[in-house]
């Protein structure tokens, strides 16, 4: 099976025809640590169909395969500007100020090939022959789909996690202002650093983990440009990801309007094995159309083991049910059992504001949690006020800085946990900020050690975080 790899993932070149996800099983599965949830996100029945034929072949859990519910129904490129694409076969003035009416009338009109928009009109192609012009032409790539199930990852041929693994940790990156201001993602070059940087660390780390505003995306285009980009090697990863209010709400926080995604995109697109997967062979989606609003708590929550550290996620901001109605005594029991060197708390918000609640900030909760056997010395990760720094020493550490607008900090950076060591470490590497351009340096050091070490011969441009 070891060929599936390549075909689900597709060409080594810039863009994947397949885009794979690798997410570690829910710790109430058993202590397999070769067990998890891995995902194929799609743009066509055909493309589907051979996903769930070969996916299925590995099952050992529910598959379940679809077009995506509620929201990111459909797959854009980023656009092209000053263009147009001839007669149209729809058109009408929009009450959006952007171009969220156009975008979801394509992604729900199955003749729509493209879309064009200059404010406040939107004009609909069945297709699109790029011309001069004086619109923002968006060409539809398909509908989204996933497919998902539980397997042993050796049978697709990907190793379990090491015992003891090295993993890399952002939050709240931007590169485009189409949808919220990404202060430097033009000046620092936010897209294609990301990418190469991500790219580069792939080979000599275990896992990624994103603490939320992923791209500030509202439709789904931004993050399909990133992870389009993305390598195989990188996509063979496991990715641990919990949203932010930007993953919530476009505008930052609640009530929002009927084009936000409502996490609902991010918990498709990013297939983490939550506790929802426990009673749905995939997310809750016991919803009806008219309440996308509202998002159920346990499609955003998940706990697992990564080797010898432990690691639980939680959202301090699901649109309709707070962080009181989660069972914390649950995780902290497996991790009690399972006793990793360290357990990691990741949340997004560093404070109760947009759209957390009071006591549900990931210092909070983290507060809450050392109360309990299992989860005493509980370490987080939280971003939100775009910052890179020590929240509280040893044990909480903020990683929000990595492109958009500034909080006095003006930072791009992410954090390194090394398991291989006499103790967990945790080391911060600054790539950019207003004085210091330390992306070449970094970039060419990790690349010089890739599939010898990487990133962790690279701590000379490192400030140590515990």
């Amino acid at each position: 099976m070891l060929l599936l790899i390549g075909v689900l993932i597709g060409h080594s070149g810039s863009v994947c025809a397949w885009d794979l996800r690798v997410a570690k099983a829910l710790g109430s599965r058993g202590d397999d640590e070769a067990l998890a949830r891995v995902s194929v996100i799609s743009t066509s029945a055909e493309e589907e169909a051979g996903a769930i034929r070969m996916l299925a072949e590995e099952a050992v859990g529910p598959l379940y395969s679809g077009r995506f519910r509620y929201k990111w129904r459909a797959a854009f490129d980023l656009g092209t500007p000053n263009a147009s694409c001839g007669k149209a076969y729809a058109a009408w003035n929009g009450s959006a100020p952007e171009d969220d009416e156009c975008s979801l009338a394509c992604a729900d009109d199955s003749e729509c090939g493209a879309y064009a928009f200059k404010r406040p009109t939107c004009q609909l192609f069945r297709a699109c022959e790029l011309e001069a012009g004086d619109w923002e032409v968006h060409q539809k790539l398909g509908d989204n789909r996933v497919t998902t199930t539980i397997v042993r990852l050796p049978a697709l041929g990907i190793a379990k996690p090491p015992k003891h693994p090295k993993g890399v940790v952002i939050g709240d990156p931007c590169f485009s202002s189409r949808f919220m201001t990404c202060a430097f993602g033009e000046a620092w070059d936010t897209f294609n650093r990301t990418i190469l940087m991500l790219n580069a660390l792939a080979p000599d780390v275990d896992f990624f983990a994103f603490v939320g505003d992923l791209f500030y995306d509202r439709d789904g285009t931004l993050t399909r440009a990133v992870w389009d980009r993305l390598t195989p090697e990188f996509k063979r990863r496991i990715v641990v990801v919990v949203p932010g209010n930007y993953d919530f709400w476009a505008g930052g926080g609640p009530p929002g309007d009927a084009f936000d995604q409502y996490a609902w995109g991010f918990a498709q697109f990013y297939a983490q094995d939550t506790l929802a997967s426990r009673e749905f062979p995939f997310l809750d989606f016991d919803f009806d159309d008219d309440a996308v609003l509202k998002h159920p708590v346990r499609n955003l929550v998940f706990y697992h083991n990564i080797g010898d550290l432990g690691f639980l996620g939680y959202s301090g901001g699901p649109a309709n049910e707070t962080v009181d109605r989660i069972d914390w005594e649950e995780p902290c029991a497996f991790f009690n059992r399972t006793a990793p060197r360290a357990v990691f708390l990741l949340g997004h918000w560093s404070d109760a504001s947009l759209g957390c609640d009071a006591q549900a900030d990931t210092p909070a909760v983290r507060a809450m949690l050392s109360t309990l056997d299992g989860c005493r010395d509980i370490i987080y990760f939280d971003g939100h006020m775009h910052c890179n720094e020590i929240q509280e020493p040893d044990y909480g550490f903020n990683v929000g800085g990595h492109g958009m607008l500034p909080h006095g900090c003006s930072q791009y950076g992410f954090a390194l946990v090394d398991s291989t060591s006499t103790r967990v470490a945790i080391d911060y590497f600054e790539e950019r900020n207003n004085q210091t351009d330390r992306f070449d340096d970094i970039y060419d050091c990790v690349t010089r050690h890739q599939n010898r070490g990487g990133v962790a011969n690279c701590r000379h441009f490192a400030a140590p975080w515990r």
